[in-house]
């Protein structure tokens, strides 16, 4: 059974606003949380990690100086996430097959979850695989390449997740 090529959309552009303190630079033991997503992925296999920057991009950037990722710049992400999402899927390599978008303010997501979610569309035949926790869907979501346009053509407001509803009879969630 041949492994799908999967890429990864992490998003660490925004300004923190409803926070204290700046989201992608928190501690999680020694690591940040920007550190420890992308440290998730890399374990994890991935084969493309597109980290999307925009406010303070330059506190983020020398922490991947020589790191084998595609860090990109959104330059609208005052406009909010999904402008984040359509730099990030922009910038997807052609071979990817399906890609995960994690939001950076989710650090504690495990390498076996992506893994299973990796695995999934093989067993669950459906282009958008949530992953779930007593019935509740979290993050990531893998998305199928398919949806790539759908995602870079979006007019509609509210964001990835009104458009991916759109799409639910070809979605399944991943009990975990």
């Amino acid at each position: 059974m041949r492994k799908q090529k999967c890429g990864v959309i992490i998003i660490a552009a925004g300004y923190s606003s409803r926070m204290d303190g700046f989201k992608p630079l928190l501690k999680f033991g020694r690591q940040t949380a920007v550190e420890r997503v992308v440290a998730l992925y890399q374990q994890a296999g991935v084969d493309q990690i597109i980290l999307v920057l925009g406010h303070r991009e330059d506190e983020i950037r020398p922490y991947f100086a020589n790191q084998p990722l595609d860090v990109v710049v959104n330059e609208n992400f005052a406009e909010g996430m999904y402008t984040s999402i359509i730099t990030g899927v922009a910038h997807l390599n052609d071979e990817i097959e399906a890609f995960f978008i994690h939001p950076v303010d989710i650090p504690l997501v495990k390498r076996e979850t992506v893994k299973e979610l990796i695995a999934a569309p093989q067993q669950l035949s459906k282009g958008i695989i949530y992953p779930s926790f007593l019935g509740e869907r979290g993050h990531p979501p893998l998305i199928d390449k398919k949806y790539r346009s759908a995602i870079l053509d979006n007019k509609q407001g509210g964001g990835l997740k009104r458009l991916l509803a759109l799409y639910e009879a070809d979605a399944a969630d991943l009990p975990l």
